[in-house]
């Protein structure tokens, strides 16, 4: 019933409390009456006057009542800040600048700004006491057009009258009212930053620790570039903004930045930054991150805003790179809801007052949601969450690169529309979809595939590479997605090879965008476990083809085949290596286990042996398959016939691949010429790597499959240990 501190220092915790006193620690020692508002209340009235955890005798130790009275102290010292504040307002309750408290203007006259050049030097974090709440920074909540009501009081007879204009209030009750609901607000808000910034590292281990791991940064924003104002704005600048804000959802953000940085620290180079955290890498992620979803992600009135739905959308990233994608699939569609709530998803006429740049950033904002969730949904094969009508048909870009993604939105929205209502056996539709992405991939430009040379030459910026890069991934994915039904039957139905051939193909080109997001040397996608979720199934596909799935056994295999057996096989190497390095996730290493399960499958080498065919016993096989759980195959008697004539080994290298030979079958394919030969490069992706350099996976997966989202993450940092 009582929230417990444990002590720190281990010592032995005080006599018990006799039996049938419910007083905690706190009213003991003031030898005060303790009174809870009901029996299931976890905090008694007199902790929660005064801000104090609410502990019980028999767990609560001398030095807990004294750290909880010193920031009971510390909290009241911030809520009377707070109410001089809200005492200070003029009438019109707008704060006056020659009337706030003047330690608080200090304080934000001398925020300390770093430029972007300086993001290795040691930066000045503030504390949980360097920054109070100020009423002029919170966000606004729903605007007031949105409301379809609010025409019934602006028309001809009716005025609304405009903001700034309407009489003010200066006696009586309502007065009263509206003064008490400002100090509810801010003693609102003002105790949710306390609780934010709680036991936060020192501001040089901070520093040390963003500094140390900030590569996920460029390709992380919660909601990229659009809710910035800033779009060149580092990690280590954004956190110091946001810690010193009064918003407590960008507070929140700046926490969960914090927790993904811990969690990024790499055990063998950062061991000595890691010794001194408070806790594991994993403690620290999972507190900071069921922190804010608790303070910020469960509390309407701090999600309803831009901050807080930047706060949802990177809760719900960290969900899919922890593997937890149906929870990451949930958060999505909260954010949009909230976004719906704000009139996001209204044309932008629908804002007359906002500005045109506000404007624009509010259209890009909901794109974004619109885009992730879109993707998300095609991967899953689930519903998408907005209005279909609310993705306008077209934008307005400066070339058909930049249009590109959103070509793509509306050709994931026809994916999605088409499985959910049945139809994805459809050839007629299917063939619409395809027609219309090779349409659309034929007008982008050849720089658009070849560019990692276009990023070496220096006339492509670093971020339009990632931009270019995902889309190309987005791009193959579609591919895959709108052939597969087609693919799967047409080991029935010798119609359908065309679909089976273009739905191999589009595996092919998603591989090896795979293997070159994944060999960056900047490590920008090494948080993008759903990569290697969709390599796993990509390389399924290809395993099918190669055993002859959809052709009869008189016709001889594709010509690709030797090919595809390279290419799953430098898979494989790719997620082992991913597996090993990973220190977030164990998606890759249920890829990867899966993966050798279906090759050793496919090769004969199944748990019984070919050996045991002629006795009736088939091969069978537990997989492993990512975000779903162990399954168990075996093979057909059509994979038997393979087995029984089994090909002679190869002996043959890996394969490398190259950004070059990835633009150059790009640019065949669009031309009807055959793909170029796989030759090495100075920027090839070489994954000559020995299995014995890596550490067997032994890990339990049934706990992973299992895990509730309030269970605890701690496993991270076991998982990061033993590898």
């Amino acid at each position: 019933m009582f929230r417990t501190l444990e002590s720190a220092s281990g010592e032995l915790p005080p006599r018990p409390m006799r039996k049938g006193t419910r007083s905690c620690a706190e009213c003991r020692r003031r030898k005060i009456r303790c009174i809870f508002e009901s029996p299931d209340h976890a905090i008694c009235k007199n902790c929660e006057t005064k801000v104090l955890v609410c502990a019980e005798q028999r767990r609560g130790s001398a030095q807990a009542v004294k750290a909880r009275t010193e920031l009971g102290l510390q909290e009241r010292v911030a809520k009377l800040e707070s109410l001089l504040e809200v005492s200070m307002l003029p009438d019109n309750g707008s704060p006056s600048p020659h009337r706030a408290t003047p330690g608080l203007a200090y304080k934000r006259q001398h925020a300390p700004r770093v430029s972007s050049d300086q993001t290795t030097q040691k930066l000045p974090f503030p504390n949980h006491l360097d920054t109070q709440a100020s009423p002029d920074s919170f966000e606004s909540g729903t605007p007031d057009n949105t409301d379809p009501i609010t025409s019934l009081f602006d028309n001809a007879i009716w005025q609304r009258s405009k903001e700034g204009d309407a009489p003010q209030i200066k006696h009586g009750a309502a007065q009263t009212t509206v003064s008490n609901f400002s100090q509810k607000v801010l003693l609102k808000r003002s105790s949710s930053r306390l609780a934010l910034l709680a036991g936060l590292p020192s501001p040089e281990l901070l520093s040390d620790v963003l500094n140390a791991s900030c590569s996920w940064w460029q390709t992380w924003k919660p909601l990229g570039n659009c809710a910035s104002h800033n779009v060149t704005e580092t990690l280590q600048e954004f956190v110091l903004r946001a810690l010193y804000s009064d918003n407590p959802p960008s507070v929140g953000l700046a926490l969960l930045c914090i927790a993904v940085s811990i969690q990024q620290l790499d055990h063998a180079t950062n061991s000595h930054l890691i010794h001194k955290l408070n806790g594991s890498p994993g403690e620290l992620y999972q507190e900071y991150f069921d922190r804010v979803d608790r303070i910020i992600v469960n509390d309407s009135d701090y999600a309803l805003s831009i901050a807080g739905i930047e706060v949802i959308m990177m809760s719900s990233k960290l969900m899919m790179n922890l593997g937890v994608i149906k929870r990451c699939w949930i958060l999505c569609r909260k954010a949009i809801s909230y976004a719906q709530l704000l009139g996001m998803h209204r044309p932008q006429c629908s804002y007359p007052v906002d500005p045109d740049i506000e404007r624009e950033r509010r259209h890009k904002i909901w794109m974004s949601l619109c885009h992730q969730d879109a993707y998300l949904s095609l991967v899953l094969g689930l519903p998408y969450g907005f209005y279909e009508k609310a993705v306008p048909a077209t934008i307005q870009e400066p070339d058909t690169v930049s249009s590109f993604p959103h070509e793509l939105l509306k050709l994931s929205i026809r994916v999605v529309d088409r499985n959910q209502m049945g139809l994805n056996l459809s050839q007629e539709i299917t063939n619409d979809i395809q027609r219309d992405l090779d349409s659309v991939a034929g007008t982008m430009p050849q720089e658009f595939w070849d560019s990692r040379l276009a990023l070496d030459k220096g006339s492509l910026a670093k971020d339009k590479y990632l931009d270019w890069i995902t889309a190309q991934f987005w791009y193959h994915q579609i591919g895959v997605s709108v052939q597969m039904p087609l693919m799967i039957q047409s080991a029935e139905n010798p119609q359908l090879e065309n679909h089976r051939a273009s739905c191999l193909e589009s595996s092919r080109g998603l591989l090896k965008v795979y293997h070159i997001m994944r060999s960056d040397s900047n490590w920008a996608f090494r948080m993008m476990s759903i990569l290697d979720y969709q390599a796993f199934i990509c390389s399924a596909l290809l395993i099918l083809g190669m055993l002859g799935y959809g052709q009869s056994h008189s016709i001889a295999l594709a010509k690709n085949e030797h090919k595809d057996r390279e290419l799953v096989q430098s898979t494989l190497d790719a997620l082992r290596q991913a597996a090993n390095l990973s220190t977030d996730t164990a998606t890759a290493s249920q890829a990867f286990q899966g993966l050798e399960a279906l090759t050793l499958l496919s090769s004969g080498d199944g748990c019984t042996g070919p050996e045991n065919l002629h006795k009736g016993i088939k091969p069978y096989v537990k997989v492993i398959v990512p975000y779903s759980g162990t399954i168990t195959i075996s093979p057909s008697e059509m994979m038997n016939d393979c087995i029984r004539t089994p090909k002679s080994a190869d002996t043959r290298a890996a394969p490398t691949f190259t950004f070059l030979d990835y633009g150059r079958a790009q640019h065949f394919s669009k031309e009807g010429a055959p793909g170029a030969d796989n030759t090495a490069h100075d920027h090839g992706i070489h994954y000559n790597v020995e299995e014995s350099q890596f550490p067997p996976i032994d890990f339990d997966w049934d706990g992973v499959m299992n895990m509730n989202f309030d269970e605890s993450w701690a496993w991270l940092s076991d998982l990061n240990t033993a590898m």
